[in-house]
C-alpha cells in the first residue's frame, strides 16, 4: 500500500523508403531504404513517505527516432540526412510530492530532479546554399548531457478557484 513499482520495455523500429537527390539542385534522385531497430527499457518507483508526501524514482533507456523532415527534408527549406542515427539516452528522474487538504483548501507541490546523458543528439544546423540561400541540416552531434530541475505548485479552493505554476531550468551541456 506504500510503495508501487513498474519495469517496462519498448521496441523501437525505423523502416522508411524513399528518393534521395543526388545533387544539390535536387534534379536527379536514387531509391533509398533504411531500417533501425532497437529495445528501449526503464523501471519506475513510487513510495509513500506518509500520505501526503510521495517520492518518486525512474530510469529509462530511451531512443528517439528521426523524423521524417530530418531523413528526408521537405524539399525546401529542410535538407534531409537518411544516415542520420536514433539518439540514445539514460535518463533518470527524482521527485517529491506533497499533496494535502484542508477543508476546501487543496494544496499540491512537487519538486523534482531530471538527468539525461544523450548520444548521437540530433542537432538542426543552418548552411548556405547556392543562391544565397540557407537551409536546415540534421547531424548527429556526440553526447549531450541534460540536468535540470522543475518546481509546480498548484492550490484549490473548492471547486471555484484553481491556480498554479510550473518553473523548469534545464542546463544542456556538450560533452
Amino acid at each position: 500500500e506504500r510503495w508501487n513499482a513498474s519495469l517496462f520495455a519498448k521496441y523501437y523500429s525505423l523502416k522508411v523508403r524513399g528518393p534521395i537527390a543526388t545533387d544539390s539542385n535536387a534534379t536527379e534522385f536514387v531509391p533509398t531504404s533504411r531500417s533501425e531497430d532497437a529495445l528501449g527499457y526503464g523501471a519506475a518507483a513510487t513510495y509513500l513517505i506518509i500520505p501526503e508526501l510521495q517520492a518518486k524514482l525512474s530510469y529509462e533507456k530511451a531512443y528517439r527516432l528521426p523524423t521524417i523532415e530530418e531523413m528526408f527534408g521537405d524539399e525546401d527549406l529542410e535538407m534531409g540526412y537518411i544516415g542520420i542515427k536514433p539518439e540514445k539516452s539514460h535518463n533518470a528522474n527524482v521527485n517529491l510530492s506533497y499533496s494535502g487538504k484542508f477543508n476546501i483548501h487543496t494544496v499540491y507541490a512537487e519538486l523534482g530532479f531530471v538527468y539525461r546523458d544523450t548520444r548521437d543528439y540530433i542537432q538542426r544546423n543552418i548552411v548556405d546554399i547556392s543562391g544565397g540561400k540557407s537551409a536546415a541540416t540534421y547531424i548527429n552531434y556526440g553526447k549531450v548531457m541534460t540536468v535540470g530541475n522543475n518546481i509546480t505548485v498548484r492550490y484549490n479552493l473548492g471547486e471555484w478557484l484553481s491556480l498554479g505554476g510550473n518553473f523548469t531550468k534545464m542546463d544542456v551541456l556538450d560533452n
